[in-house]
């Protein structure tokens, strides 16, 4: 018995659709779902990459400038006062005043504070009597020590009639803050 010519069509169609079904169903809905979450993946990994890219850029960033930094912190450490080198820096000042043959008079206060950039801030009175050209000589060769000195207030007066001068400062010096 032979099929008819129509019957033998709608069957092979229903069978080609049956089977293309079967492959959409079957093959390629579960390999478009692997690609979609294939593709998340890949998005979220390069995220990842982009963000430890970014993170690697920063830190090249930190060591260019660090390194352009690093020979000015040489610079600041030696002018700046060490832990328990108070008694180094009045020294210093007493042999100027002895050199110039002036009469000092030093006052420095203990109640040392911290600036923003975390070094102590250590307050110098310094009253002197002499000469003029001595105290003169003085004051150069005080700015040519190595420590950092920030003159806040400096008065001068003449004592009488004589060559004597009075000298009073009011002065910063600075130190390591090491807590």
């Amino acid at each position: 018995m032979a099929l008819p010519f129509k019957r033998k069509f709608f069957i092979n169609l229903i069978l080609m659709v049956i089977i293309l079904s079967s492959i959409l169903v079957f093959v390629t809905y579960p390999a478009i779902r692997e690609i979609k979450s294939l593709s998340q993946e890949i998005y979220n990994y390069r995220l990842h990459l982009e963000k430890l890219y970014l993170k690697g850029q920063i830190l090249k960033n930190i060591v260019e400038e660090l390194k352009k930094v690093e020979p000015y912190i040489e610079k600041i450490s030696k002018v700046l006062i060490g832990k328990n080198e108070e008694l180094g820096f009045i020294v210093s000042l007493e042999k100027l005043a002895d050199d110039n043959q002036l009469i000092q008079n030093l006052k420095i206060d203990p109640a040392q504070k911290i600036d923003s950039n975390n070094y102590k801030i250590m307050p110098v009175q310094i009253a002197l009597q002499g000469d003029f050209t001595n105290l003169i000589k003085y004051l150069i060769e005080l700015n040519k020590l190595d420590y950092y000195i920030n003159i806040k207030n400096l008065s001068i007066q003449k004592i009488g009639k004589t060559s004597q001068i009075n000298i009073f400062l009011e002065a910063n010096t600075y130190g390591e803050n090491n807590i």
